[in-house]
């Protein structure tokens, strides 16, 4: 297994790699649907994935967060917009 703080380095070489062996399959870039349908075809190996799933691009921690914020307070400011952000 990797050292987490390599995770993220090596699943964009991961993504990469798939993303560049369907251009060349393919003779054309990719869209963003081709690339999720690659994502899903191939998700990452468990040695540099963290375990958390990702649903539209958030990992389920984030989702959950916004969830129980947006239950509190529907409607927050632009302040609170960026404390979240951080």
């Amino acid at each position: 297994n990797f050292s987490p703080s390599n995770h993220t380095f090596l699943q964009d070489l991961w993504y990469k790699a798939r993303y560049t062996e369907a251009e060349k399959a393919r003779g054309r870039p990719l869209g963003a649907v081709d690339k999720y349908r690659i994502r899903r075809k191939y998700p990452l190996p468990r040695t540099i994935w963290d375990g958390e799933e990702t649903v539209y691009c958030f990992k389920e921690r984030s989702r959950n967060a916004l969830k129980d914020l947006y239950n509190q307070n529907r409607y927050p400011s632009p302040a609170e917009k960026r404390n979240l952000a951080k």
